[in-house]
């Protein structure tokens, strides 16, 4: 439970800014490769194309990686994979090449996940070093936290790492351990080129980041390079030997022929992986009769407070206020059948249940357990969105830890009603405590390409987090 705690407290410290405004619509994980393709414009463009020879570390046997450096993307291809990395769309683009078939996923989600797994792995090495566990030395080395992820956290101390050059080249030790080497070619590169094979090192080595910024800068590729794994894996280290490099004009490597797979793009749980194509149909309108407007919100509020149904009148005005924020229930300027939040309570409260969710929001923080139980215990036979209760209900056991609880809750409150984009983050923000950022961001793009859910206020939040990401980790955009 611990870390589904920590992951919370990651969460919940990150705050809203005025976030960019990608156009979702056309390269989200719903987009078609034409439409990727077309957001992109100019598909032909100059590129140095290096190709290293490869073994050890990862690879199972030698194989060849080749490396396409463009001056917004890289393409990188070996015996495993074939990865876009695009940095003008900040997506991530896994392709089958044989099968001609895609799968599309955020930037955000990878920096997201170092950024939270550093603060995690601080704190197990803090935890087990506390409880003396001498295991804890090496598995949460701040050296191979660094090496592997790339994030240098102010929180973390600066290993220091030994240099010294050689006639094969400079060498790199950390504690009397030789950790990597390289040597330079003769291929020159130029700026731009150097930022690009930076994300390939970033996205393909264990090379500490100070290692990496000693081999960026010179201005050549380097001949050989090599980097030792981390001890806990117990592999071989890694050699890249350069056998060529050369500049040449290419076409984007995603062409309007391949077909996108949204349920393949890293996501691991089955349940999604089943909602995703309800999710795509919201995305798209089809789902149901597509989404309530807010006019029909306040009629049928209207009816339920004439009929004394307290619960199903606020559960609405819950409702009406997820999907299109707090203007919604102002009222200002309404018919009378417009009824604020405050006037929709206060009407209610001669249904004991309204008053048992209320309650329920006011322990929440202190008691949580005690919170979960009351909304767990409010009949909901007379009510058409009894979803909304399950939300608070899931949200609840999400933030507590009990994730397995929580997420078909979550979901039924996805298939309850597909076109409120918050609910959209809440089943994002589950995946993201529990430490699976592909499903977040699945989860927080497709809502905010829903009907209306560019300026959903609830999952608008998500963009002034992804501002902020870009702002403190520069150096995976």
């Amino acid at each position: 439970m611990w870390k589904a705690c920590l992951a919370a407290t990651v969460l919940t410290c990150v705050g809203a800014l005025p976030g960019h405004t990608a156009d979702l619509a056309q390269v989200g994980p719903q987009a078609s490769a034409a439409q990727i393709t077309a957001a992109r414009g100019n598909l032909s463009e100059p590129i140095l194309r290096i190709v290293f020879d490869v073994s050890g570390g990862s690879h199972t046997a030698p194989a060849t990686m080749t490396i396409d450096l463009a001056p917004d993307y890289v393409f990188v291809r070996d015996e495993k994979s074939s990865t876009i990395y695009d940095y003008k769309l900040r997506r991530i683009i896994e392709l089958d090449e044989p099968q001609h078939r895609f799968s599309n996923g955020s930037l955000y989600a990878t920096a997201d996940f170092r950024f939270a797994e550093t603060f995690n792995r601080r704190y197990e090495r803090r935890l087990l070093s506390a409880a003396k566990v001498e295991q804890a030395a090496d598995m949460f080395d701040p050296f191979w936290v660094q090496s592997e992820l790339h994030v240098m956290d102010p929180a973390d101390p600066v290993p220091v790492v030994d240099r010294r050059s050689a006639t094969d080249g400079i060498h790199f030790s950390y504690k009397s351990n030789e950790i990597a080497a390289f040597s330079f070619s003769e291929e020159k590169i130029g700026a731009s080129e150097k930022t690009a094979f930076g994300h390939v090192l970033q996205e393909r080595t264990i090379l500490h980041p100070s290692i990496i910024a000693a081999l960026l800068a010179d201005d050549r590729l380097p001949e050989r390079l090599s980097f030792a794994m981390p001890p806990i894996r117990k592999k071989d280290a890694e050699l890249w030997v350069l056998r060529s490099a050369g500049r040449m004009t290419a076409t984007y490597p995603l062409t309007g022929d391949y077909v996108a797979e949204q349920t393949k793009a890293g996501i691991g749980s089955t349940a999604l992986a089943g909602l995703v194509p309800f999710m795509l149909d919201a995305v798209a309108g089809r789902a149901g009769s597509g989404p309530r407007p807010v006019a029909q919100y306040h009629a049928l509020i209207d009816e339920a407070l004439r009929k004394k149904a307290g619960l199903q009148a606020v559960l609405l005005a819950f409702e009406v206020n997820e999907q299109y924020g707090e203007p919604s229930l102002a009222c200002v300027g309404q018919t009378p059948a417009c009824h604020s939040m405050k006037d929709v309570v206060t009407q209610s409260q001669a249904d004991p249940r309204v008053n048992d969710l209320i309650h329920s929001f006011e322990i929440e923080r202190a008691t949580p357990n005690d919170a979960i139980k009351l909304r767990q215990n409010l009949r909901r036979d007379d009510v058409i969105n009894g979803y909304v209760i399950d939300g608070f209900i899931g949200n609840a056991l999400g933030s507590t830890g009990h994730a397995d609880q929580a997420l078909p809750l979550l979901i039924g409150e996805v298939r309850g009603d597909p076109y409120v984009a918050g609910y959209y983050k809440d089943l994002g923000d589950l995946f993201r405590r529990s430490f699976k950022p592909a499903e977040a961001w699945l989860c927080y793009d497709l809502g905010r390409v829903l009907p209306g859910g560019p300026s959903a206020p609830v999952i608008n939040t998500i963009n002034g987090y992804e501002a902020q990401l870009a702002a403190k980790l520069p150096q995976f955009f």
